[in-house]
């Protein structure tokens, strides 16, 4: 990722604190849109921190370049900090959100791909951050609840999961227990549904 992106222009890769970079923005545009959850995190991770680390460099470079040469005293170097932390700031600002968003959607996605009495065959959800902005708040609320009805979880069940606050109180009903292997399932499911719904609590508060 760094080999690349030093390959670019530098006035595209690098930022300060009014601007972002063009360049990096363009990545963050295709990870938005990805649908690889578990790589497009991964990306954004390494692409955050390389940014950070390119923008810095180029900061310092630039500041030789105008012939501000600064003395390495304690002095100096805290104020060279400062000035590096603040022209990365608004392109971290963005790095930040877009990892916290892929978070969310790599949680949805496990939730999503999972099997609460591991017998349903559980169609392929292709998810990005682009398609549930464009899909609006009850995107996530309809996703939960086609993956609900395709792999038989009882609306009774479903319920209780997404009305407790606690979900570790919540006991499954016996007649929906087939044997261990269902109680296991269920609880891993549980503990899913109670992650993504903090994720998403607007779209699966139980009303």
């Amino acid at each position: 990722m760094k080999h690349i992106s030093s390959l670019s222009d530098p006035k595209l890769v690098s930022s300060d604190s009014e601007h972002v970079s063009p360049w990096w923005a363009s990545v963050r545009e295709a990870l938005l849109k990805a649908t690889g959850n578990v790589a497009a995190y991964i990306g954004a991770v390494v692409a955050r921190s390389v940014s950070v680390i390119m923008a810095a460099s180029f900061s310092v470079e630039h500041r030789k370049a105008s012939g501000d040469k600064k003395n390495c005293n304690d002095k100096d170097n805290e104020e060279s900090g400062e000035s590096d932390w603040e022209s990365v700031s608004l392109d971290l600002e963005h790095w930040n959100l877009l990892v916290k968003q892929l978070e969310d959607i790599l949680m949805l996605n496990i939730l999503l791909k999972s099997q609460p009495y591991g017998k349903a065959v559980v169609k392929d959800v292709n998810i990005s951050i682009e398609t549930l902005l464009n899909g609006g708040q009850g995107s996530v609320t309809d996703l939960v609840a086609v993956w609900a009805v395709s792999v038989g979880l009882e609306p009774e069940v479903l319920s209780s999961f997404l009305s407790a606050e606690d979900t570790d109180d919540i006991s499954v009903p016996q007649k929906f227990l087939d044997d261990k292997s269902d109680s296991r399932s269920l609880n891993i499911v549980k503990g899913l549904l109670n992650e993504v719904r903090k994720k998403f609590p607007h779209s699966l508060n139980h009303d």
